[in-house]
C-alpha cells in the first residue's frame, strides 16, 4: 500500500512540475502529432525506485516557427496567412497542419488560436529583431 501511495504522490509531483513548465510555454502539443523527427522527444515519468510509470511523447519547437524549419522568418508569417486564407474555402488545405507542432508554434501571441494576429506578431518581431538583434518577443 505504501509503495502504491508513494508512486501516486511521485507521479502527481511530476505532473505539477510539468503543468508549471507547460503554463510557461506558448503551446503544448503531443509529440505524436509532430511530423519532423528532429523535434520529437519522449519524457519518462519514473518513481523513486526508477520504475517507469509513463512515457510521454512531446514536440519541441521555436515560438513563431509555423513551418517548423527551426527558425523564425517571414516565411512563417506567410505560411500562417496562406493557411488561414485557404482553409476557409478548402477544409483539406495543408492536411496535417491542424493540431501540429507548426500550428502550435505559429501561435506567436500565445492566445491558443492561430489567427492573422499571429502572422502580424511574427512580422513585427522580425522588424524589431532586424533593428535590434538582442531583442526578445516581448
Amino acid at each position: 500500500m505504501y509503495k502504491k501511495i508513494k508512486s501516486v504522490v511521485n507521479k502527481l509531483c511530476i505532473l505539477v512540475v510539468a503543468a508549471v513548465f507547460c503554463s510557461m510555454s506558448a503551446a503544448v502539443i503531443a509529440g505524436s502529432a509532430v511530423k519532423d523527427d528532429d523535434m520529437k522527444y519522449t519524457v519518462e515519468i519514473v518513481d523513486a525506485d526508477k520504475e517507469v510509470l509513463d512515457i510521454i511523447p512531446i514536440g519541441i519547437g521555436v515560438r513563431g516557427d509555423a513551418n517548423t524549419d527551426g527558425k523564425v522568418t517571414v516565411s512563417d508569417a506567410s505560411h500562417i496567412a496562406r493557411y488561414l486564407a485557404n482553409i476557409s474555402i478548402n477544409k483539406n488545405y495543408m492536411p496535417g497542419f491542424k493540431g501540429s507542432l507548426g500550428e502550435a508554434m505559429g501561435d506567436a501571441n500565445a492566445d491558443g488560436k492561430l489567427t492573422v494576429s499571429d502572422a502580424a506578431k511574427i512580422a513585427r518581431y522580425l522588424a524589431k529583431k532586424f533593428a535590434n538583434p538582442d531583442l526578445g518577443w516581448d
